[in-house]
């Protein structure tokens, strides 16, 4: 190894550092040297070396930082062309998704009106209209029919007694009484009901608080009367107005009061009272309304007009052959 300083003499450079020695050029490496010529003049002469691998790492540094700035430059470029796309893309998309928002909403609004009016209708359907009175049912859960045969029965069997029949009233004397068998094994005679509309051709059922005439279907021979339900004269001696037979069927009016009589459901299942409310035929704004039930008389049970005691009953349809 040779110094620089023998060789080219002390210079500037390496004067402030000290002579140092320097290694022995290689084929990796390239130097310029400073040859004097006869002529005098200087010059450089350039011995052309590959590049030393610590230059082509810098080079491919400095290649590689300007691509990314550029790409960086492209990416910037278009972030910023998509975020201006974006706005307006944004605007349309939040409007679209409000339409289709907006959509779904009618179509909610329609579908749930739609369920509303099939539960409307099937209710009208089930049910009859307010203010309409339900039609009175038999123990088979079946419509009462206008005119058709039916005994009325205790709602309690038991002590509550058994079917309707006819006794000689409490003087022993006709009118025929309606009265009550002891004994629930006993069903007692049809019955048959008219309301104040009936005609054989449109019969129709029997509604709760309907005015209707009661009648036996039954062939009674003793006194040779109507067994068409009706409200006797005030019983003075025994205090109640007890229910009696010769009554009419139709003509509802003044005349007429005391052949008419309801039927009112009970709080119990299929049960009903009977009632007797002749306002509604008499158009009179007097409330005569009375329930009926059992009043004890020499050990035989009439039926009479009562506030107290009153009587459960349903209705079974009778088998009644063709006369």
């Amino acid at each position: 190894m040779r110094s620089r300083c023998s060789k080219y003499g002390s210079r500037e450079g390496f004067a402030n550092r000290g002579c140092t020695s320097s290694p022995k050029p290689t084929a990796a490496t390239k130097t310029n040297t400073k040859v004097s010529t006869s002529k005098g003049e200087s010059v450089v002469s350039k011995q052309q070396q590959q590049p030393s691998p610590s230059n082509i790492n810098s080079r491919s540094d400095e290649d590689d930082l300007a691509t990314d700035l550029k790409e960086d430059e492209y990416e910037n470029e278009e972030v910023t062309e998509d975020v201006t796309y974006g706005d307006k893309g944004a605007s349309q998309v939040v409007q679209r998704s409000l339409s289709v928002v907006q959509e779904e909403e009618e179509e909610d609004w329609s579908s749930l009106l739609a369920l509303s009016l099939s539960f409307f209708f099937f209710a009208l359907l089930t049910k009859p209209l307010s203010g309409r009175p339900d039609p009175l049912l038999d123990l088979n859960g079946d419509k009462v029919e206008a005119g058709s045969a039916y005994y009325i029965i205790s709602a309690f069997p038991g002590a509550g007694g058994g079917g309707l029949t006819l006794s000689l009233n409490r003087n022993g004397s006709c009118p025929l009484d309606v009265t009550q068998h002891s004994l629930d094994l006993l069903m007692g005679y049809p019955m048959l009901f008219f309301p104040t509309n009936y005609s054989s051709e449109n019969r129709g059922h029997i509604h709760e608080s309907m005015d209707v005439n009661i009648m036996f279907y039954a062939n009674i021979i003793s006194c040779n009367e109507p067994t068409v339900w009706k409200v006797d004269n005030y019983d003075e001696k025994r205090g109640a107005w007890f229910i009696t037979t010769n009554g009419v069927v139709g003509n509802p009016g003044p005349q007429t009061l005391q052949n008419w009589f309801k039927f009112v459901k009970a709080n119990i299942a299929d049960t009903y009272k009977i009632v007797h409310c002749p306002s509604d035929v008499s158009h009179s704004a007097v409330n005569l309304c009375s329930d009926v039930g059992i009043k004890v008389v020499k050990n035989a049970r009439h039926l009479a007009l009562t506030s107290t005691k009153k009587f459960g009953v349903r209705f079974v349809k009778a088998q009644v052959l063709p006369s």
